[in-house]
């Protein structure tokens, strides 16, 4: 991968800058503070979303007190451009690759590494070299190198793992259930088993020996007997009642017979007196109509009277006359336009007011205020003006008041007329009445009216009394036929008694049916008492069968527990630090010792170096004498430094591209010119393809660079 171009928008020092790269070596040269390691902590940030500055990302990426930002980088990957856009301020990003768009930071960071090859832990530990980390891993205890080793190869992690797996490991409970499995197993076998299979022999053998009995036969015959023996108890009640019924027929029938006699005697009195009720009727109705009629006229002469009243109280008034009796004056004042007066009166008003302002503004000496010339009389003039509009103002309101009663003289002749429209038409209508009326007669006295009433209630009495009679004999009648019935169901019933007498068995098959049913009731108890004793036994052996299924399940779970804490201590001897990760160092450490002596040679360095096992650096020189790595001169030093992180950034997904933070920082002039030289043969090898990126204040590693970015 090459970066080709960075553009930074309010990132610490940067508020707004581009930066260009070249595919070679590109050097970031400036003072300290100039913002050379926050351009590299830029791109970081730009492909990773993290950053290596303390506190909060907001508080020291952007540029002063600037409420947002972003890094912004172009780049080429396996032949084909990128961009990745990261703010500052907000989780937002964008990624566009190969035709490809992402712009959530899910999407990018799934993506980002897809893209480049490599995981994030590459990038932070080999792409990116920061100050004084060039020889880190390889000039320091061995503890430490050891734990770098691990980070580096990806297995840093295993002592945690282990401790979890341990932990694991003494938190599983394993028990023993074969005791209580066997205990379980030897009770069903030796004593359900056994008990259950002879509960259902002795059920099958009193099953049958019930099947043999006729029990229905003998119950037939005991139902004869005791028939017989109720038939004959009801047989005596029945008759008794039966003689009770005759009894009440009788009864009934001699009323019924003297109600009929009642009845024919009323029906004679009523059938010899319809005539004169029929005429008291007619004479009543005829009366009461005549002193309705009489009602309704006089009725119709009090309302005629109250009406005549009225008209002597009611009288029109008359709004001409009444401005008739006013005075000339007033009756001119009636013809006055308000509108023509209204205006004069205001203008009496003002020079009433002109005047009194002027006596106010001029003193003793009151002036024109037109002419200015003195006015002496101007007392008089606001007093005549004043009277003037008192006068008129008078005259408005009495015109007002004598107009409102005009008003309410005409709104009362109104209303009167409206009263003789109304007082005319009821007029007419009650002479109307009166005229349809027919001519008056004597009306009855209340004495022949008394008499008459006296007939009609006689009448209507006997009436009611028949009715009476009538309802009684319906009700006799009717209970009559309704006793017949139930005399004929009792006979009905009595010869069902004399017929079940007469079917009863001999006393022989009575006792052999008892005995058949004193059996059959003996054997199902006995069969219900083992059925009871069955059924309990197979619940208790569903219990003990489902006590040990659970018992043989939580065995079976003990098996994989001691199978499951097994592997578990497999992984862990797996998983030591002198198997498994010793086992992946060793494998990267075979490429990387292969790529960091070509990376020597390239270097035209006078040794050869290689990373054992056990970690340790032994070196041999160009005339074969062997010497430890510490024995290593400064430049020497640097050679292997950058020469170990090259065949790493190879061996670990080879991105192409080393950002080297200040390698000079902490060496001398001699060391400097050593990474100065070392710079220019990887340029002049063109090791790799590799773009370099170099942050630096010493002006002596310029000359190794392709291109220079300047900061000030």
């Amino acid at each position: 991968m090459n970066i080709d171009r960075v553009h930074l928008t309010r990132w610490c020092q940067h508020e707004d800058e581009d930066f260009e790269f070249s595919s070679g070596i590109t050097g970031i040269v400036g003072q300290n503070g100039s913002g050379k390691s926050n351009l590299l902590e830029a791109i970081r940030y730009g492909f990773t979303g993290q950053s290596r500055l303390h506190g909060e990302k907001k508080a020291n990426l952007t540029w002063g007190t600037a409420l947002s930002g972003k890094v912004e980088i172009w780049f080429h990957a396996n032949g084909k451009e990128g961009y990745i856009r990261r703010a500052i301020d907000k989780a937002t990003c964008q990624l566009k690759y190969d035709g490809e768009k992402y712009t959530t930071a899910t999407a990018v960071a799934e993506n980002i590494y897809k893209v480049l090859g490599i995981s994030q832990r590459v990038l932070n530990e080999v792409v990116f070299v920061s100050q004084g980390d060039i020889d880190e891993l390889l000039f320091v205890t061995p503890g430490r190198r050891l734990q770098g080793f691990q980070r580096l190869c990806g297995v840093d992690g295993t002592n945690a793992i282990r401790d979890a797996l341990l932990k694991e490991a003494n938190s599983l409970v394993v028990s023993d259930f074969s005791d209580q499995i066997s205990a379980i197993e030897l009770r069903i076998e030796h004593d359900l088993n056994p008990s259950i299979e002879k509960l259902g022999i002795e059920v099958q053998r009193l099953t049958e020996e019930l099947d043999g009995l006729d029990e229905e036969a003998a119950r037939r015959v005991l139902n004869t007997r005791d028939a017989a023996a109720t038939a004959e108890r009801n047989k005596a009640r029945l008759e008794a009642y039966i003689a009770e019924l005759d009894a009440k027929i009788s009864s009934t029938n001699t009323a019924a017979s003297t109600t009929q006699v009642d009845i024919s005697r009323v029906t004679g009195v009523v059938e010899r007196e319809r005539g004169t009720y029929e005429a008291a009727k007619r004479s009543t109705a005829t009366a009461e109509s005549l002193r309705k009629m009489e009602l309704t006229r006089q009725s119709f002469l009090r309302e005629l009277e109250k009406l005549e009243g009225e008209a002597l109280n009611n009288r029109s008034p008359d709004p001409v006359a009444v401005i008739r009796s006013m005075s000339p004056e007033a009756q001119k004042m009636l013809d006055y336009d308000k509108d023509d007066i209204k205006p004069l009166l205001a203008e009496l008003t003002g020079k009433a007011e002109v005047c009194k302002s002027v006596m106010r503004l001029s003193g003793s000496d009151p002036k024109c205020p037109v002419c200015n010339s003195i006015v002496s009389n101007i007392d008089e003039l606001r007093e005549s003006a004043a009277k003037r509009a008192g006068a008129i103002e008078a005259d408005l309101k009495a015109i007002y008041e004598m107009r409102d009663a005009v008003r309410k003289l005409e709104e009362d002749r109104i209303k009167f007329d409206a009263w003789k429209r109304s007082y005319d038409a009821r007029m007419q209508q009650l002479q109307v009445n009166l005229a349809n009326l027919p001519p008056e007669q004597a009306v009855p006295s209340n004495e022949e009216i008394r008499r008459l009433e006296g007939l009609i209630g006689a009448y209507e009495s006997a009436q009611s009394e028949l009715s009476d009679y009538n309802q009684r004999h319906s009700a006799l009648k009717a209970k009559s036929d309704s006793l017949v019935q139930e005399r004929e169901r009792q006979v009905v019933d009595l010869q069902s008694c004399n017929m079940e007498m007469s079917g009863a068995f001999s006393q022989e098959n009575i006792a052999a049916a008892e005995q058949v049913v004193v059996k059959v009731r003996q054997l199902r108890d006995d069969l219900a008492s083992r059925n009871g004793t069955l059924t309990a036994k197979v619940e208790e052996l569903g219990k003990a069968t489902g006590m040990l299924n659970e018992l043989k399940e939580k065995q079976g779970n003990t098996e994989k527990l001691v199978e499951y804490r097994k592997l578990i201590e497999d992984a862990r001897r797996v998983l030591h630090g002198d198997t498994l990760p010793t086992l992946v160092i060793s494998h990267y450490l075979r490429g990387m010792n292969m790529q960091m002596s070509e990376y020597l040679r390239v270097f035209n360095a006078n040794f050869i170096a290689s990373i054992e096992d056990d970690l340790q650096i032994p070196c041999v020189s160009s005339d074969g004498h062997p010497f430890v790595a510490e024995r290593l001169s400064g430049g020497q030093k640097v050679a292997m430094a950058l020469a170990f992180h090259m065949s790493i950034s190879r061996l670990f997904g080879d991105l192409g591209i080393i950002i080297l933070d200040e390698p000079t920082v902490y060496l001398d002039d001699a060391r400097v010119d050593c990474v100065t030289q070392l710079l220019q043969k990887a340029k002049e090898n063109a090791v790799a393809g590799t773009q370099f990126i170099v942050s630096t204040h010493a002006p002596e590693l310029s000359s190794a660079f392709d291109a220079t970015i300047s900061l000030g």
